[in-house]
């Protein structure tokens, strides 16, 4: 799977424009912030304006030593660069008494603003130390979360990860578990996932595309909603991972947590099995040269055997093993006062056994994948001068994923056994039905230019410009195990679906059982400029806009995606009280989803895939033969059919409209006590014209059960043929309001939230949806979505109780989600269809006023975690926790089986028993 002359171009070009960026430093080509500003104002005790004050701010992440400026005729002031952490300001000038402003927390691309009160020195004081920091950002106007390591790994999270803290924010739901959570009612595809500025979002799923060690963590910061137009291209949710970077000492970290089966309690005959999670982390960073030139590494390793509960009405499932390392290098260069160069790498390999777990899957059935992740990426930022600020960088995704059938383990001709189904049960046996090998990469280059300006008389200004240009490629490889699944009822010969690597109907009918190989690309690019206006210390408008453009073809040479399109924003905060404690804010914008390389792969050539059902008179499978995939089995804009012609003559093709959210924030927050803080945001979102796949081909019956007995093909052929089209019946409407109270300092720290939610629409799922594929089902589809939990209470909690003790919990209580009711389609040879609205059963009733709703039960969780630092004892640095979860035992179930027949709403996931996990924490510094 060799990348094509294009691609290789491609990245050439792009890969020179990246360095030639960094070589002449231009403002307009490369990488997203990770540092911070500190700003403010200097009074005196009548509240004048103080001019010539010096303020320096120090901090152990701060690499370059204590960043100093002046207090301007204003009195403001302004550091730029600042690297995420807690800092120490302090504030000194003649016969004035110096202020030590202590605990002031710097966020990535954010400006942490602090108004400082100095009074005149005295015989008795000379210094005021203030060990409380504003608890509320006046400035804030995004919805969402930010995160600190200290406060999360004090937390019981059930996932360590980045993946894990995420879902700690309201409005953000992961209802699979999978780590690609939906967030304010869009599709798990639609969020950016960056590390240290730089997107690691997957260029073909659009999903998490790497991992690193929990340890490696510094702060996280979670945007759910009113971000602004440095993000335009996304209309989910965005999570930014600052990792750690090293300091002026030698620190070293390390972490080795276990659990299994033996640390269950309240368990019963259904949790019998093997389940065994390990993993060790080793962290070492430090100076190589004293505020010049620092290190930090980091590598941890993980194995997990995990197992289905038993089950009475199926046998004992093989357990699923996952095992790999994820590691990651990073080097802070201090070039000069003004200048700092960061350069990371991560790596990922990682081999998943018996993938699927599912009790209607046989273990010859099962699936193994193998992956590597790398990701290197370098960042410049320079302060140009005190009041122009520039970031500048590129990074680079490179992915390898091989899945396949888990009996190659085993069987050295595993991919001569075909598959087989059973469509009574929807029991899959005999083999794992598909083989896929994807090499993926995403270029990325962006930057970013921030010009400061204060006036008296036209207040301060903070423009930023930006830039963003992404470059990905994808090679694929897919064929199916034996070339055939076999579709059964019971013991009977039911259906079968053949499997060519070519279309049969080019070639003479001739079917070739092989490998087929494609090669997509595609470019991505997002200009944006903001400007955040002051008129006054207490008042910030900000005005935006984006230009987002894309392109991609598919392996025919057709484009997919071309778009270029604005986005505007505007975003308002306001401090009515003028004392630093109150903040309302308010946002409207539209935010796009210009496309992914998926969207491309889904229209490109694919494997031909003939359905065929069993004639008992003549013993072969050769009645009512339906086609799909192939070189004409999809096409892209075409709605009335693979010919693009109406009824009328005309051309019907249409032109693709990218994904768009609309969207309009409102919240308030007031510190009402010291340190504490209380608020509540509303957010309305309306995405529109989401991406799907629709089967244009086929003229369904009037029930949607079957093709009509006459014209049954639009082009006379029995093939399916999916269009890919981005329809007005697509659509979410989601609403939302968090009541929320904030407590981040001192031994008892806390983040308690309740959020109300509805989310309706036709689909936030996957693209590939059944959604309009069979023209009788529409009707059904739009009402309550996955993610629609009326009600969810969270409260996250830790507590210093002694030097040698800190507890640690997490309660969520949430309001059971919406199922559906599956019915077997013969047409589709699997189960899609729905006899009621979604997320309501007919019970075989006409009247829709006997409709029932599906909704599975409400969900309370309780996990805690129980932590002893036993250097007063032992005079090591070394912790032992322990994290509990489902304190409660409850056995809520979490899942039921969808698909009518016998087994249609059983359980098929439920609340593990209560369980413990123990770690060991030791940490040198």
């Amino acid at each position: 799977m060799s990348m094509t002359s294009t691609n290789k171009s491609l990245i050439r070009a792009v890969t020179g424009i990246i360095m030639g960026a960094l070589v002449v430093g231009l403002p307009a080509v490369a990488a997203a912030q990770t540092v911070g500003v500190l700003s403010g104002h200097v009074f005196d005790q009548s509240g004048t304006p103080i001019r010539g004050v010096k303020l320096t701010a120090t901090s152990d992440t701060q690499i370059g030593g204590p960043k100093t400026t002046y207090s301007d005729d204003q009195g403001g002031f302004r550091l730029t660069g600042l690297s995420p952490g807690v800092f120490t300001l302090t504030a000194a000038a003649d016969r004035l008494k110096t202020v030590v402003q202590k605990n002031v927390r710097v966020v990535a691309a954010s400006t942490a603003e602090i108004d400082i009160l100095m009074e005149v020195e005295t015989a008795e004081e000379q210094v005021r130390v203030v060990e409380k920091a504003p608890t509320v950002d006046t400035n804030k106007t995004s919805v969402g979360e930010i995160f600190d390591q200290d406060f999360v790994a004090s937390l019981p999270l059930e996932s360590r990860s980045y993946q894990g803290v995420m879902t700690l924010a309201p409005g953000v739901s992961d209802i699979s578990g999978s780590g690609n959570p939906n967030v304010r009612g869009a599709a798990f595809f639609n969020n950016n996932y960056l590390v240290d500025g730089f997107s690691t979002t997957d260029p073909v799923t659009h999903t998490f595309g790497t991992n690193f060690s929990f340890d490696a963590q510094a702060q996280q910061q979670v945007l759910t909603a009113g971000f602004g137009a440095e993000y335009a291209d996304t209309i989910g949710g965005v999570t930014n991972t600052v990792t750690k970077s090293g300091s002026n000492r030698l620190e070293v970290e390390a972490t080795g947590t276990y659990t299994d089966q033996n640390m269950q309690v309240f368990k019963d005959s259904r949790d019998a099995g093997v389940n065994r999670i390990s993993d060790l982390s080793l962290s070492v960073g430090g100076p190589i040269q004293k505020d010049r030139l620092w290190y930090f590494v980091s590598g941890s390793v993980f194995l997990q055997t995990l197992t289905l509960p038993l089950n009475a009405n199926f046998p004992r499932h093989p357990s699923e093993t996952r095992y790999g390392f994820d590691g990651l290098a990073k080097v802070n260069w201090q070039i000069s006062a003004r200048n700092k160069l960061e350069m990371k790498l991560s790596l990922s390999p990682a081999t998943f056994n018996n993938l699927i777990q599912s009790y209607l899957v046989e273990p010859e059935a099962e699936a193994r994948q193998t992956q590597f992740t790398r990701a290197p990426s370098i960042l410049w930022t320079s302060a140009l001068s005190d009041s122009l600020a520039l970031s500048a960088g590129a990074s680079y995704l490179d992915q390898f994923i091989n899945v396949g059938p888990q009996s190659c383990t085993w069987d050295p001709n595993c991919d001569t056994v075909p598959g087989t189904v059973d469509v009574g049960s929807n029991t899959s046996r005999q083999n794992y039905t598909a083989q896929q090998r994807r090499m993926s990469r995403a270029l990325e280059a962006r930057a970013a230019i921030d010009w400061f300006a204060d006036s008296r008389r036209f207040g301060s200004h903070d423009l930023r410009i930006g830039f963003k240009l992404t470059a990905s490629s994808l090679s694929l490889a897919n064929t199916v195990p034996g070339n055939f699944v076999l579709l059964n009822n019971g013991p009977l010969p039911f259906e079968r679906r053949e499997s060519c690597s070519n279309d049969p109907k080019n070639d003479g009918g001739d079917c070739h059982h092989n490998w087929i190989y494609t090669e997509i690309s595609g470019t991505k690019t997002l200009a944006f400029i903001s400007e955040a206006w002051k008129p006054t210390r207490y008042l910030t408008f900000t005005p935006e806009l984006a230009a987002v453009t894309s392109d991609s073809r598919n392996d025919k040479g057709l484009q997919v995606t071309g778009t270029f399109l604005l986005a505007p924003s505007f975003r308002v905060s306001w401090d009515p009280t003028h004392d630093g404690r109150t903040a309302v804010r308010g946002t409207v914008s539209t935010r796009v989803e210009p496309g992914f390389l998926a969207l491309a792969d889904q229209s490109s050539r694919r494997l031909f895939s003939k359905l065929c059902s069993w004639d008992p008179q003549a013993q072969a499978y050769i009645r009512n033969c339906t086609s799909s995939g192939g070189d004409g089995g999809t096409t892209v804009g075409l709605p009335c059919g693979p010919d693009g012609i109406n009824p009328d003559g005309t051309s019907c093709r249409t032109k693709l409209r990218p994904e768009r959210v609309w969207e309009a924030t409102v919240g308030v927050e007031r510190e009402v006590w010291t340190g504490i803080a209380l608020g509540a945001d509303y957010i309305y979102r309306h995405l529109i014209h989401g991406w799907e796949d629709v089967e244009t081909n086929a003229l369904w019956n009037l029930g949607g059960t079957d093709v009509r007995r006459e014209g049954t093909w639009k082009s006379g052929r029995s093939q399916f043929v999916f269009d890919l089209e981005t329809p007005d019946l697509k659509e979410t409407r989601y609403h939302s309001v968090t009541a929320f109270m904030r407590k981040r300092e001192g031994r008892l720290q806390a983040n308690l939230s309740y959020t109300w939610t509805s989310s309706r629409g036709t689909s936030n799922s996957s693209f590939e949806s059944i959604f309009l594929d069979n023209p009788g089902q529409t009707v059904y589809y739009d009402g309550p979505l996955p993610d629609d939990n009326r009600h969810n209470l969270q409260a996250l909690v830790t507590y210093l109780a002694t030097p040698w003790l800190s507890l640690g919990g997490r309660y969520n209580f949430v309001t059971g989600g919406p199922y559906n009711r599956y019915y077997f389609n013969n047409l589709y040879g699997d189960f899609t269809d729905l006899r009621a609205q979604r997320g309501t059963d007919s019970r075989g009733s006409l009247n829709p006023d006997n409709y029932v709703d599906l909704r599975l039960p409400d969900l309370s969780l309780l996990n805690v975690q129980v932590r002893f630092n036993l250097q007063p004892l032992i005079k090591q640095p070394i912790d032992i926790f322990a994290d509990v979860f489902n304190v409660l035992a409850l056995r809520t179930t979490t899942d039921v089986f969808q698909q009518n027949g016998q087994n249609f709403g059983g359980q098929a996931g439920r609340l593990p028993p209560l369980n413990a996990r123990i770690a060991l924490h030791y940490r040198f510094r």
